[in-house]
């Protein structure tokens, strides 16, 4: 279970949302360093470009196609869904009335600096290796190798 991707969660459709291929999903960071004039995030838009569940190379991870740049590396990857936005849910579509934004993973960087395919480590994997930031009740779903 993913209690961080949970649709209206305490309600009576509270179910997992799944992660998809082509699901899009946003690397928050600071593209070169740059802040700009505020000191708050760029929101790069991310494809999901890999089986999230299939682990890639072995590891706890899936890929982006994204145009991150150095400095977003360790940048939280989010989904967010706008009120409105529908989601398929447990068999239902399932629309919400305020945005929800949950944590997926951690962005460690490009696979080459040629490309545009990035690599997320999971929340679980986050979770295993550091578990004081993991959510009351969480379990680990495998082994992190």
């Amino acid at each position: 279970m993913t209690p961080d991707r949970r649709a209206q969660q305490g309600s009576e459709v509270d179910v997992d949302i799944p992660l998809r291929i082509t699901d899009r999903l946003f690397v928050l960071g600071f593209p070169f360093g740059h802040t700009g004039s505020w000191p708050f995030a760029v929101w790069t838009a991310a494809p999901v470009a890999s089986e999230p569940l299939a682990r890639w190379d072995q590891l706890p991870g899936f890929l982006l196609d994204s145009r991150t740049r150095p400095g977003q590396s360790g940048s939280p990857v989010v989904m967010h869904i706008r009120p409105g936005e529908p989601v398929v849910a447990g068999g239902d579509v399932i629309t919400h009335e305020e945005s929800v934004t949950a944590l997926v993973g951690i962005y460690s960087g490009r696979l080459d600096p040629n490309a545009d395919l990035g690599m997320v480590w999971t929340t679980d994997a986050l979770f295993k290796i550091l578990p004081e930031v993991a959510p009351p009740g969480w379990t680990s779903p495998d082994p992190v190798r």
